[in-house]
């Protein structure tokens, strides 16, 4: 009973400490680009439309708005692109073939394994560019196009 106690706590504590960490990363990442949007902001639609100064926070407002207005077509697309993704044929029926495909198949489910494990770590540090990087990239791009107006 002590040992799925103590298994459960450390599942929990797991948990946990993973949601903690992603609060922590989107919190920060939230005021990355906020902070990157309301410099630009100042850069280009103050000067150009009149508009008034946008501080930080009513620039992560802004941020969360747009990408809710705009969450649902990303969905969607996700979702046409899992549909049309190829059907696999199943595998030689024929018995005297049939430990040779049970090899077969074990040896394909391993390399997408490695596959599905080398796209998730892809997508990660995708995630980690495209949340930390990518405002400095928009912030320096913004930077010369400012320094012509």
């Amino acid at each position: 009973m002590v040992e799925i106690l103590a298994i459960l706590l450390v599942l929990v504590l797991g948990i946990g400490v993973m949601l903690g960490l992603a609060v922590a990363i989107g919190a920060l990442s939230s005021l990355l680009r906020g902070w990157v949007l309301s410099i630009l902001w100042g850069w280009f639609m103050v000067p150009t439309f009149g508009l008034p100064e946008l501080g930080v926070v009513p620039a992560i407002g802004m941020m969360f708005t747009i990408t809710f207005l705009f969450q649902y077509s990303k969905i969607s697309s996700d979702i046409s692109a899992a549909r049309s993704k190829p059907k696999k044929s199943p595998g030689p029926k024929n018995a005297s073939t049939e430990s040779a495909a049970i090899l077969e198949e074990a040896v394909r489910i391993e390399k997408e394994r490695k596959q599905e494990e080398k796209e998730v770590k892809m997508k990660f540090v995708s995630l980690l560019v495209n949340l930390f990087v990518g405002p400095f990239f928009s912030l320096f791009f913004g930077w010369i196009i400012h320094m012509f107006m």
